[in-house]
């Protein structure tokens, strides 16, 4: 009798709070202690027919008074070789040189910490 009333209970129960909306998610605005919603700033004037044209730049533009210097090319610096371009270059050289494959790894280890 008193599982039947249990399990009564615990449906009626289920019941009632999957009846209930999710409270957190309704926003009511005159909930004491919320913030106000935020304020959208003002949209800017649309352009009028008969307005001013913006003011004209004032000397000469830089792009003018720049030489016309051909491109140049210059190869720059080599790249420093990364840990992992070590390790790749490791692995290759060992299997040129023809190292056993169960010595493969200790070699590529040996040859990139050097």
């Amino acid at each position: 009798m008193k599982s039947l009333m249990k399990a009564r209970f615990a449906a009626i129960l289920s019941l009632a709070l999957l009846a209930t909306p999710a409270l957190a998610q309704v926003y009511n605005p005159a909930t004491p202690g919320l913030a106000p919603p935020p304020i959208l700033p003002p949209t800017p004037p649309q352009a009028q027919p008969g307005m001013a044209p913006p003011p004209a730049a004032v000397g000469e533009s830089s792009r003018t008074t720049q030489t016309r210097l051909p491109p140049s090319i210059s190869p720059g610096r080599a790249a420093r070789e990364t840990h992992n371009d070590r390790a790749i270059r490791c692995a290759h050289q060992g299997a040129a040189l023809g190292v056993p494959a169960g010595a493969q790894g200790q070699y590529t280890r040996e040859c990139v910490n050097n």
